[in-house]
């Protein structure tokens, strides 16, 4: 539904399923989904397709020969607790943007929980942070970093959101000039602030199962890898 949103199409029928339409909703998987999620969510709808074969829905396979390789391990880059430093200091074209993702490093949320985030996620007294998190719709419940309160030390009403951010790609954008600023020599995305968080944390001493709860993993499997 997205992909077909972003791709301006409005109304896609069986018959005008083809491989062409398939290449680019594969490509728009692969741009905006991260780690080994390209790869599994193809996976299912390639799936999808063979079912509607089976079912004479679709007269031929528009997946045939269309393939997302699955990425084994921890491939994203990792800030250091230096470089973080050095991001900290560097100024950015989007201080809103810069905050956010501060925020990111010290919390390990996704771009799509922190735009989700409302005052309302903050327990400012016992220094906590309460999410649903979007792709899983895991618990997590964070203790805040003293870097992470001092973000939000200018609350709002608690159904406003704590940041405004433009688009995911505007943002890895600004993200990628602000760190050359800095002069990081390294690829870093957005989803790169949740690979350091974990990485840094276990680095610094949590156990499997504590990096675990508070990435909100459904599985240790996805939290060892980072070990």
């Amino acid at each position: 539904k997205d992909y077909l949103k972003e791709a301006e199409i409005k109304t896609l029928t069986a018959k005008e399923l083809d491989a062409s339409i398939v290449n680019e909703f594969r490509n728009y998987l692969i741009e905006k989904l991260n780690g080994e999620s390209p790869a599994n969510y193809f996976k299912k709808f390639k799936l999808v397709t063979k079912q509607a074969l089976r079912q004479n829905i679709l007269l031929k396979d528009p997946t045939l020969d269309i393939r997302i390789e699955s990425k084994q391990g921890i491939k994203k880059q990792v800030l250091t607790p230096p470089e973080i430093q050095l991001l900290a200091k560097t100024p950015a074209t989007n201080e809103e943007m810069k905050k956010a993702f501060i925020f990111s490093l010290y919390t390990g949320l996704r771009y799509s929980d922190i735009i989700n985030l409302k005052w309302q996620n903050v327990d400012f007294n016992n220094k906590r942070l309460h999410v649903i998190q979007e792709k899983t719709k895991e618990e997590v419940n964070i203790n805040l970093h003293p870097t992470a309160l001092n973000i939000l030390s200018n609350p709002k009403k608690t159904t406003e959101y704590i940041f405004n951010l433009p688009s995911h790609t505007a943002c890895n954008k600004g993200l990628k000039h602000w760190v050359k600023k800095a002069g990081i020599n390294k690829k870093i995305t957005w989803h790169c602030a949740r690979h350091s968080f974990a990485t840094n944390i276990i680095f610094f001493g949590a156990d499997v199962n504590t990096a675990s709860s508070l990435l909100g993993h459904t599985s240790l499997r996805y939290t060892e890898r980072y070990t």
